[in-house]
Parts: C-alpha cells; sequence; structure tokens
C-alpha cells in the first residue's frame, strides 16, 4: 500500500491517532509502504480498497498485533505504541473488533459484556464473582441498551443472530471504554435491516470517541462515513503496471460502472469508460448491476476493463480463464489480442491453460519450483517438451 493524498498535518491537540512513514513488509511484500495516515477524536472514519491494499494491516498495526520495520505510531498526545504488546495497547484505551464475531457463546449476552470489562484480575471466574458492582451493573446495562440487546441479556449469546452477534462483541468492546474503537467488515453477512441497525449504532459511538471501519460494502459507506480514505496498490498502477489478479477481486457490492470508475478514482489516466466497453460489449447492460452477482467471465472482463482504465505499459494476468466458459474464454482471447495489437500494450500472462496460452504467446516460459526450467518462442514449443514439464 502506498500513502494516500497528503493531508492536513495532525497535531497534538486534536489527533487521537496518527501513523508516520509506517512500512511493514512480508517477506518482501510491501503490505504498507511509507504510510502516512491520522484521525481526530470522535471522527468516525471508513477506510475502504481492495483486498491485499493493506487495510487490516493498518489494524494490525495500531492494535500491536504487527510491528512495522520503520515508522512511527502514536496514540494521544505523545504514546509511542511500537514497545507495547497488545495487552497493554488495548489498556491504553484502543479496542479492536474482528470481522468474524467471537463471542463466548454457551454464556448468556449480560456475562459476555461482563466479562470484557477492565478490572484488576484478569481471571475469567474472578470477574463473574465480582457481578454485583453497581457501576459495573449500570456500565454493562448502558451498554445492552446502547446496542439493542437488552432483551436478550438472559439468552445465550450462540442464540443470537449474526448481526445481533456482531453488536454483542462491539457492546463488549465499548464496554472497556476505549478511545478508539478499530472495526473490521462489521456488516459483512449481515441482512439490509442489520446493516442499517449497524450504521446507526456505529454513528452514535462516534459521538463520544473515534471509530475506524474498514468496509467493502459502499452502500454501508455512505450511510456511516464522514471522511473515507481510499486505498489501493497505486504506486503500481502509477509506474504503468495494469494487473487483473487470479481472484479478479472486483468490488462485489458495487455495480459494474462502480467498480470501473474506482479505477479513475484512483490513478486512471483515461478519460471515460469507452474503452474497457468497447472491449467487452457485453458489459455494457450490466452497468448498473452489482459485479459480486456477475459470472465469472463477466467479473474477469470487468477486471480486465478496470486495469486497463489506468493505462498501463504493461498488463499482467493471473490466470484468466479459471473457472470460466469456453465462449467467454474466447472472448478475451480474442480482446488480449485487440489490446496487444491497438493498444500497443506488452501482455504477461500466467496461465495453466497451455491451448489458450499458446495460440497468445509470442514467448513461453516454463516453470517449476521456483525456477525457469524452459523459455524460447512458442512457434518452437515442441509436445516432448511439454510433456517433459508440464504432463501429471
Amino acid at each position: 500500500m502506498s500513502p494516500p493524498p497528503a493531508l492536513e498535518a495532525p497535531t497534538h491537540a486534536t489527533s487521537i491517532i496518527y501513523l508516520e512513514d509506517v512500512t511493514v513488509n512480508y517477506d518482501g511484500f510491501k503490505a504498507l509502504s511509507r504510510l502516512n495516515f491520522f484521525m481526530d477524536r470522535r471522527e468516525l472514519r471508513v477506510v475502504i480498497g481492495p483486498n491485499g491494499a493493506g487495510k487490516t494491516t493498518l489494524l494490525d498495526v495500531v492494535s500491536g498485533r504487527v510491528k512495522p520495520e520503520s515508522g512511527r505510531v502514536i496514540f494521544g498526545h505523545n504514546t509511542d505504541l511500537l514497545p507495547l504488546r497488545e495487552n497493554q495497547i488495548a489498556q491504553l484505551g484502543i479496542g479492536r473488533k474482528f470481522q468474524t464475531p467471537s463471542v463466548f457463546v454457551n454464556l448468556t449476552v449480560w456475562d459476555n459484556v461482563e466479562l470484557s470489562l477492565r478490572r484488576a484480575s484478569k481471571g475469567v471466574f474472578a470477574a463473574l464473582r465480582q457481578r454485583d458492582a453497581r457501576e459495573d451493573r449500570d456500565r454493562i446495562l448502558h451498554t445492552l441498551e446502547t446496542v439493542q440487546l437488552s432483551d436478550k441479556a438472559e439468552g445465550k449469546a450462540g442464540a443470537l443472530s449474526h448481526g445481533e452477534k456482531q453488536w454483542l462483541e462491539i457492546g463488549m468492546m465499548i464496554a472497556q471504554d476505549p478511545e478508539l474503537l478499530l472495526v473490521d467488515e462489521p456488516v459483512a453477512g449481515m441482512t439490509d435491516e442489520e446493516t442499517e441497525r449497524t450504521g446507526q449504532l456505529l454513528e452514535s459511538i462516534a459521538a463520544d470517541r473515534s471509530v475506524l471501519v474498514i468496509e467493502h460494502d459502499m452502500e454501508f459507506v455512505r450511510q456511516i462515513a464522514r471522511q473515507v480514505t481510499a486505498w489501493s496498490p497505486d504506486r503500481r498502477a502509477r509506474a504503468g503496471i495494469g494487473y487483473v489478479p487470479q481472484g479478479r477481486e472486483i468490488f462485489p457490492h458495487l455495480s459494474v460502472e462502480e467498480n470501473l470508475r474506482m479505477a479513475l478514482l484512483g490513478c486512471g489516466r483515461a478519460a471515460s469508460l469507452d474503452e474497457p466497453l468497447a472491449l467487452f460489449p457485453a458489459l455494457k447492460p450490466l452497468l448498473a448491476r452489482k459485479g459480486g452477482v456477475l459470472s465469472g467471465g463477466e467479473q474477469q472482463m470487468l477486471a480486465i476493463g478496470r486495469a486497463l482504465l489506468t493505462r498501463p505499459k504493461l498488463l499482467m494476468l493471473d490466470e484468466p480463464t479459471e473457472g470460466i466458459q469456453p465462449s467467454i474464454i474466447l472472448e478475451i482471447e480474442d480482446a488480449l489480442r485487440r489490446i496487444k495489437a491497438e493498444l500497443k500494450l506488452a501482455v504477461l500472462l500466467v496461465e495453466q491453460y497451455l491451448d489458450f496460452a499458446e495460440r497468445l504467446a509470442d514467448k513461453y516460459v516454463i516453470m517449476a519450483k521456483g525456477a525457469v526450467v524452459a523459455a524460447g518462442a512458442t512457434r518452437d514449443l515442441r509436445p516432448e517438451m511439454v510433456r517433459q514439464h508440464l504432463a501429471v
């Protein structure tokens, strides 16, 4: 992830968290690259971006789950988080809500919230034995009212719906009274009604604390966001490299048109959507349709079209025929021929479907166990070489 556009410099008086030149490197892959990010007190901020952009890594760094190789992470006025462990950071007032709800399903809703409260003793049974404290009872009651689970306080958490479990875990976080709440994809798998209620809940929480949300559902983002930070792997794109990953990685909750326009908002150099729609006319009647309901072939067309909007010099495609019906493969093949001939792009194709690759490629490279074992002009690729290196 490259840094987002420069923002107004943070100040000690207003910022709850700021990161300066933070880099996280996973064996050569930079999940964060010299990231500068800050947010203010009592701010509700949403971070959006495709898979692999580094959104969850941001939360991992702030919560202490991951330590960056360089940079600074400052909480509040001057607290450096990098030397601290996860539990120490949580005690400072940073709560983390993971994407999958992790509640105690065999305990009651009340007991789940009670166990989350800060106590001198960290033991589960010690916490349960102190449940008569008036202050704690008032806080639990207030928390359950906030997440609208008061009527289910004595029921088992395992009997809650998926959305209710998410609200319970959010309640478990706010019961600890954090100054900053980190929330990772809170509405994944929710109904429309649950999604709307979750937005209202987060807005109410942000009235007296800071909330940082990672989310893909753009309707939800529009509902709650006061500020949005959009992150993408734009350094690669700005260098002139278009990338179509194996899983396509489109935004499933955005329409086809919105998916394409995301490329223009990032570092798209095209003036309009005409070019990808001319290459893939099948997308024209689908512009208003959500990406997640497209067929695999239609998603692949969308992913290629999105990459072309950055006007790359090199287009890289990873397994573009995977899971696609033969007729769509022929359409993609024709489009790639036109891309190469008309747009004068270099195309790097990673593919296991040999016939498809042979029909398109000028040159081939065969790899095995991380090494190149054969290479040359595609016209010189012999059946015996295929049997030697590719036959199963």
